[in-house]
C-alpha cells in the first residue's frame, strides 16, 4: 500500500513540475506579446521512464515515473513587419539573426533590430550592446540609409560644395544551420550552441539567409488567442494533477486512521 501511494504521488507530481514549466512558458509567451522581434516557445512532453527499476518488460509499471518536459522549442515564424519612423531601426526579412556583442565580448543574436547611433555614434541595441561587427557613422554623415543587403550608405559634401554617397558600414545577417536549437539568454537574446551549429554569414547555398528593411521593426510572433488557449489548457491539466495528490494525501491519511 505505501509502495502504491508513493509511486501514485511521484506520478501525480510530474504531472505539476510539468505542467508548471508549461504555465511558465506559456505565460512568457503572452508577456512578450508587443515585444519587437520575440519568438514564441512551445513545451513539449514525454513520459519519464526509470530505467533502472528492473524488469525487462518495456511495459512494467513500475518503469513509469509520470510526464517530463522533453524540452522547449522556439517557434521561429516571421512576425509582421511593421514601418517604424526611427531612422535606425531595421528588420530582417528572412531567417536570420542581428549579431551583437555582449559586455563579456562574447556573441549573441536577436531578431529585435531597435538600433540607435549612441554617444559614440556607434549602432547599439535598446540594451546598449555593439552591433558586430561594430558600424560607426562618421562624423559629417547624413541622410544615411539601410540597403537590403545591409550595407549603409550616406551623404557627405565634397569640397565643390556639392554631394556625394559613400559607404560607411555594413550589417551582416547571421544564420543558423539549426536555429531551433538556439539557447535563449534572456533580453530578446539567443546564443550559439553545439547543436545549433555556428553562425554563417550565409546559407549553405551561398544566398543571404534575409534582407534588411530599414526603418521597420519586426513584430513578436504570439498568437494572442492560441496562447491564452494553452494558457487556460495548462491551468486545467496543473489542477487536475493537484487534485490527484491530494486524492493520495486523503487515501494515505485514511489508510493511516485504519491501522490504529
Amino acid at each position: 500500500m505505501i509502495t502504491a501511494l508513493a509511486s501514485s504521488y511521484k506520478l501525480a507530481a510530474s504531472g505539476m513540475r510539468a505542467n508548471q514549466i508549461h504555465l511558465d512558458v506559456v505565460s512568457n509567451n503572452i508577456a512578450n506579446a508587443n515585444t519587437p522581434g520575440f519568438k514564441s516557445s512551445h513545451a513539449y512532453f514525454a513520459e519519464a521512464l526509470d530505467s533502472a527499476a528492473g524488469g525487462p518488460d518495456a511495459l512494467d509499471a513500475r518503469r513509469y515515473l509520470g510526464v517530463r518536459v522533453a524540452n522547449t522549442s522556439p517557434n521561429l515564424a516571421q512576425g509582421t513587419l511593421a514601418p517604424s519612423d526611427a531612422p535606425w531601426h531595421m528588420a530582417i526579412d528572412g531567417a536570420g539573426y542581428f549579431q551583437i556583442r555582449l559586455p563579456d565580448g562574447t556573441p549573441a543574436y536577436t531578431r529585435d533590430g531597435r538600433f540607435a547611433l549612441d554617444a559614440r555614434r556607434r549602432l547599439v541595441t535598446v540594451d546598449g550592446y555593439l552591433l558586430e561587427p561594430a558600424v560607426t557613422l562618421p562624423e559629417g554623415a547624413q541622410e544615411a540609409h539601410v540597403n537590403p543587403d545591409g550595407t549603409i550608405m550616406a551623404e557627405f559634401a565634397d569640397e565643390q560644395g556639392g554631394r556625394e554617397r559613400r559607404e560607411v558600414g555594413r550589417i551582416t545577417v547571421m544564420g543558423f544551420i539549426v536555429p531551433e536549437r538556439l539557447q535563449h539568454i534572456g533580453k530578446n537574446l539567443f546564443a550559439a550552441t553545439p547543436e545549433s551549429g555556428a553562425a554563417m554569414p550565409q546559407r549553405p547555398d551561398g544566398q543571404p539567409w534575409g534582407e534588411i528593411v530599414a526603418q521597420a521593426v519586426e513584430g513578436s510572433n504570439t498568437e494572442l488567442a492560441d496562447a491564452m488557449m494553452d494558457l487556460v489548457s495548462a491551468q486545467r491539466a496543473y489542477a487536475v494533477s493537484a487534485r490527484v495528490l491530494q486524492t493520495y494525501d486523503e487515501m494515505a491519511a485514511e489508510a493511516a486512521n485504519l491501522k490504529r
